[in-house]
């Protein structure tokens, strides 16, 4: 049961969205970078402008999630023979993509996999070990899962149009999945804008992301953020 002081701590730690909380774990866990390499990572990408946290927030979410597990490095004989079916295909994808920087899950990270892999048995295997990441983290922290709980339901990975079913309801019904930043632009025309960006910070959808870019759905899930273009100034010559 979380305990009072567990509150606190949550309550005074700082916020991070969704999609650099995930970049921050991914990058920690498949490129071994430290706290410093990817604060400064963060602090160039476009998508993540005026919404980086501090470095020592990003040290101390890098440090949390290499304490969380201690559970042991996953062998073969750890486990029954299905749960061994389960996470092997997932190790062989998980060193595929990372080219090899990571080879290997803990206990824990098996237990997780395996289950995501029943609930999900044709969810491709490295996103599935994606899902098994975020679920162990949410559980560590004993936080709400239904992006991942609907990921695993509406199964986007199946088709397009599986896919789009997910991003409608998702954009209708929980639009806290998404946020929106504004940014300053100069056309050619030398008129300036304002545009509104829309993206996802949900994990569930993040990951639903990845999906699309593998499969080669290209353009997608642009086209379910219209850019809001507002004339902030006219021309500058």
């Amino acid at each position: 049961m979380e305990t009072e002081q567990d509150k606190k701590a949550k309550r005074g730690r700082p916020r991070i969205d969704g999609d650099i909380a995930y970049q921050i774990e991914l990058l920690a866990r498949t490129q071994r970078w430290t706290p410093a390499q990817i604060y400064r990572h963060l602090g160039r990408e476009k998508n993540y402008e005026g919404r980086v946290p501090s470095q020592k927030t990003v040290q101390r979410a890098v440090q949390r999630w290499r304490e969380r597990d201690e559970s042991g490095r996953w062998h073969l004989d750890d486990y029954d023979d299905d749960t061994a079916r389960l996470v092997m295909p997932v190790l062989a994808a998980l060193a595929g993509h990372t080219g090899g920087l990571v080879s290997s899950v803990s206990r824990d990270e098996a237990r997780w996999i395996a289950r995501v892999r029943e609930a999900a048995p044709d969810m491709p295997p490295f996103f599935a070990w994606q899902a098994a990441v975020c679920y162990q983290q949410r559980a560590a922290e004993k936080a709400d899962t239904e992006d991942l709980d609907l990921l695993l339901g509406f199964a986007p990975w199946k088709s397009g149009e599986a896919m789009d079913t997910l991003w409608k309801w998702a954009l209708a019904h929980r639009p806290n999945w998404f946020g929106e930043t504004r940014r300053d632009i100069t056309p050619a025309s030398g008129e300036k804008r304002e545009v509104a960006l829309t993206f996802a910070v949900a994990e569930g959808m993040l990951i639903a992301s990845g999906i699309a870019s593998e499969r080669g759905w290209t353009g997608w899930p642009r086209r379910f953020f219209p850019p809001l273009e507002v004339q902030t100034g006219g021309s500058t010559s």
